[in-house]
């Protein structure tokens, strides 16, 4: 029994004053970096200025007002509002002076996780059941969601398909300093993870 040792001493390597002040500088810089450059990276738009808009049900109208701009402003031809749509979508287009003939719903209210990429999905079904001739595809949807969104469109939609984004601002905080609000913080953080997310974990099958 007395030889049984119960503690055993190791060495432990620990940063110095310049490690440790190498290491602050590192974290402090990166966060600079972030919050300089991450709302730009997320909230891209890239449009291919094809026939079909394609705009996220869920979005506030603010943006649905950005839309319904856009869509008068770049000749689309059809205006698709997939996912989550709310009741009175339809009517803020039809007032923003969009011909109903001209507007497709298509929604499937029943999924509740990876609602943007069932929604893709969706729209794909839909576009080929219904024959429709646009292969070139605009998807709007609200700020730093957008750069998810296109990913997870152009992964559903697949190679026979153009996939372009817009990013209609978010109002309810300013972009440039998006870290001084609540709003900006909880969606920034929220689609940075989100993004990450999707990158390391989408199984397409």
């Amino acid at each position: 029994m007395n030889n049984i040792k119960l503690l055993k001493k190791r060495e432990l390597w620990v940063p110095t004053l310049w490690g440790w002040i190498l290491i602050v500088s590192a974290l402090c810089l990166t966060a600079v970096l972030y919050a300089g450059f991450i709302h730009s990276f997320l909230a891209v738009s890239k449009p291919v200025r094809g026939e079909i808009l394609v705009v996220e049900g869920w979005i506030p109208l603010f943006a649905l007002e950005r839309a319904a701009s856009e869509f008068k402003g770049h000749g689309y031809g059809l205006l698709v509002l997939t996912g989550e749509t709310h009741g009175w979508a339809v009517s803020v287009l039809k007032n923003a002076g969009i011909n109903e003939d001209r507007i497709a719903v298509v929604s499937d209210k029943q999924v509740q996780k990876d609602r943007t990429y069932s929604s893709a999905i969706a729209l794909k079904e839909w576009l080929l059941a219904s024959h429709a001739s646009g292969r070139k595809i605009d998807v709007l949807t609200l700020g730093a969601h957008a750069r998810r969104s296109l990913l997870l469109y152009e992964t559903a939609l697949g190679d026979g398909f153009s996939v372009g984004i817009i990013a209609a601002d978010n109002t309810r905080y300013d972009a440039n300093q998006w870290w001084r609000s609540t709003e900006g913080i909880r969606s920034v953080v929220e689609e940075t993870l989100a993004y990450i997310y999707t990158r390391l974990f989408l199984i397409v099958t």
